[in-house]
């Protein structure tokens, strides 16, 4: 964590917020069950020792380049063979991941406000984009940030960094001096760890695929309506609309 951090991660200065970065899969979109089994079906077709439910749900959120090592057991020689194989079956079945309950209403909320929202995410960007079309989401976000091997960004730290960039070629990007009017709102510990890296505010969205644990200092939310109240937005319709 960085010495920063204790000046921005009381819950009560989130009313100041001005920008919110989400995170898309665990936080936004139930992706899990597509995942795991893309990666389930994935480890069979490359001939690798399966693995179970549990394994393979630890590997949304991160990065596939630091999950599949970590919980699955591939070796670093046959990671971009897993990958593209994931990829290829993912493809087919990833617009199938609902949305959370409350998520339709908690943007709209953000948006009264006059809050810009950012879209930081670990999948591939353009998979990103096709999802939130997919759920006729993409006009909600100023700016949409994924990975891109392409260019070098497979981490969540360079996620958020490029999406800061672009917030700030967008002129929506707050000074230095007030990041913490930023805030990352995600269910791993990436998402809480790139947040106190850059000096941003945090939110963990305990309703998604990461432990308790994850959240490190910042404050969880059990549910959209919580991030709500954290946020000190009004919502105009019931969040159990999914």
């Amino acid at each position: 964590m960085t010495e920063y951090l204790d000046d921005v991660i009381s819950p009560t200065s989130l009313v100041s917020t001005r920008v919110v970065l989400w995170d898309l899969d665990g936080t936004l979109t139930d992706s899990g069950p597509a995942i795991t089994s893309a990666i389930q079906q994935a480890l069979v077709r490359c001939g690798l020792p399966p693995v179970s439910t549990s394994a393979a749900r630890k590997c949304v959120g991160p990065p596939l380049l630091h999950g599949l090592p970590a919980y699955c057991g591939v070796s670093e020689e046959r990671l971009a063979e897993v990958v593209a194989v994931y990829r290829e079956i993912y493809q087919d079945i990833m617009c199938e991941a609902p949305l959370y309950p409350g998520v339709r209403e908690t943007l709209e909320a953000c948006a009264d406000a006059g809050l810009c929202q950012a879209i930081a995410t670990a999948k591939p960007e353009g998979s990103a984009r096709e999802i939130l079309a997919h759920h006729d989401l993409m006009a909600a976000f100023d700016v949409v940030t994924g990975a891109d091997e392409s260019e070098g960004r497979l981490t969540k730290d360079a996620v958020i960094a490029t999406c800061l960039d672009r917030l700030d070629e967008a002129g929506i990007r707050e000074p230095r001096e007030e990041r913490f009017r930023i805030c990352m709102i995600g269910d791993r510990f990436y998402d809480m760890e790139g947040a106190a890296t850059y000096g941003l505010q945090a939110i963990f969205a305990a309703w998604g695929y990461g432990s308790a644990a994850e959240a490190g200092d910042f404050p969880p939310a059990g549910d959209l309506e919580e991030v709500a109240q954290l946020l000190g937005l009004t919502v105009r319709r019931d969040l159990t609309r999914a």
